[in-house]
């Protein structure tokens, strides 16, 4: 062992500059993943603006003609007469909001696509589908300003005496489940989105106790809508209260852009059985209110 003194070591002598190990490169699996959860998460993002921006921009009103008659019965007739009550009002027209690319159209139909299929046999889509050309139709949010409601005070209802307090009801029922919508009645017939009017008795052969006229924009905002409640059933007996309320939750639901159910334990059935609302009224009346209005083709 020499006793030779250790001086401190020559940084610059070949041992000293030994490569260092380079740290091993992640594998792609991960990074690739990851490359496919950040496009998902852009793509939703994408859809979340597209499907914002349709329900907060108000619908133009430069093209109203289009007219949607749902009966209650099960034998659905265009061009029923409907008792007249005046003009319909008609908004103001507002500037219409630009058209959203092609590309994002897509993606909120076919978000809206999926989430039809996905909730299957727990809602009833079909009809309103099928009577709409695939195009959902609904009021669009209106924060802090409801929608009034006007119950036409003719000679009808005068001579009949019609009780309001199930009308009222009918709103009420509806109004409780989370659709962001908010029912205001008012005496004033012309300004009112919704008129509620009477007729002493439908056509027998139409098996109808009440009918619902739709004013519905292009996009499938609704904008108006008339209610025509009978008085009488298609055998000619005056309708009690329960009969009453029924029928004017069932009209109140195709008001809203609901179409009929093919289960006779739903409101919306043709012939309703009772103005309770069942589950499947409420899943469907949440489904249409939680998409945006419009077509959910997606495809030709």
């Amino acid at each position: 062992m020499s006793d030779r003194p250790r001086g401190p070591r020559n940084l610059d002598s070949p041992a000293s500059r030994r490569p260092r190990r380079r740290k091993p490169e992640p594998p792609a699996a991960p990074r690739a993943r990851a490359a496919r959860w950040l496009a998902g998460g852009v793509v939703g993002l994408i859809a979340l603006i597209a499907i914002s921006r349709w329900t907060r921009n108000p619908p133009a009103a430069g093209s109203l003609d289009v007219t949607d008659t749902v009966p209650a019965g099960p034998t659905p007739r265009e061009g029923s007469a409907v008792a007249s009550s005046g003009p319909i009002r008609r908004p103001a027209p507002v500037a219409q909001p630009p058209a959203p690319t092609p590309a994002l159209d897509l993606l909120v139909r076919l978000e809206a696509s999926r989430r039809i299929q996905l909730a299957g046999p727990a809602v009833y889509m079909d009809s309103l589908l099928a009577e709409s050309d695939s195009t959902l139709r609904r009021w669009k949010e209106r924060p802090g300003q409801p929608i009034t409601v006007a119950l036409l005070r003719d000679s009808v209802f005068t001579a009949a005496r019609v009780d309001e307090r199930p009308i009222r009801e009918a709103f009420t029922r509806w109004q409780e489940l989370p659709l962001g919508l908010q029912f205001s009645f008012t005496p004033d017939t012309s300004t009112a989105d919704v008129v509620v009017q009477w007729l002493e008795r439908f056509d027998p052969e139409e098996k109808r106790t009440g009918q619902t006229d739709l004013e519905v924009a292009p996009d499938g905002a609704i904008q108006h809508a008339r209610i025509t409640l009978s008085l009488r059933d298609p055998t000619g007996a005056v309708l009690d209260v329960a009969a009453l309320t029924a029928a004017a939750t069932h009209e109140v639901g195709h008001a809203l852009g609901l179409g009929h159910s093919n289960r006779p334990g739903d409101v919306m059935f043709a012939t309703p059985r009772s103005a309770t609302l069942s589950i499947r009224d409420r899943r469907t009346a949440e489904l249409i209110y939680g998409l945006p209005p419009g077509s959910v083709k997606t495809g030709n």
